[in-house]
């Protein structure tokens, strides 16, 4: 009752067109203020999200576009590596692919991103455990070292790898 008291008040002491840009206002601050937003890459759309560490994809509702969050980017009917290599190739010619390549090599440079061992795709840790696992190859990965999680042979291999755990022991001081 108190909120559409206080809307039909704001209706009352603002224009409809005054009092729609404050609410667009009040959204644009939540969404910067928002530690894990992600905003549409759909050109002009507003729609935005607040994802959570296991989510890799926005679908998003006002232009009805999947946003791919690891990529950064929509690449409707390609999967992450096909996307960047894709992105490789067009970026000497296309301004908003090399824009786009150059947030993935800056993420990467800064350690927000890593490629993977094994398939080279650009992959992301947004939160959570050290122990992650490639999108493409799924191949698990241990953020600390940059490397994969098991041996040669594969899961459960300890002969190589990060080995963290193994024994109890981590695989790095920071792990």
């Amino acid at each position: 009752y108190v909120a559409t008291s206080m809307q039909y008040k704001s209706a009352q002491l603002l224009r409809p067109e005054e009092f729609q840009r404050f609410l667009e206002l009040g959204l644009s601050i939540a969404e910067n203020r928002s530690e894990n937003s992600y905003h549409c890459k759909t050109t002009d759309c507003r729609g935005w999200c607040i994802y959570e560490d296991d989510v890799n994809e926005f679908h998003c509702p006002l232009c009805n576009q999947n946003n791919c969050l690891l990529c950064k980017a929509i690449h409707q009917g390609m999967n992450c590596k096909e996307y960047q290599d894709d992105l490789q190739v067009r970026a000497a010619n296309d301004d908003a692919a090399r824009q786009t390549s150059e947030i993935l090599t800056t993420m990467v440079q800064s350690g927000e991103a890593m490629y993977c061992p094994c398939c080279q795709i650009i992959v992301q840790k947004k939160d959570g455990c050290d122990w992650i696992r490639c999108t493409m190859c799924h191949t698990e990965i241990c953020w600390v070292t940059k490397g994969p999680r098991w041996g040669p042979a594969g899961h459960g291999d300890t002969s190589g790898g990060c080995r963290c755990r193994v024994n109890g022991i981590s695989c790095h001081p920071n792990c």
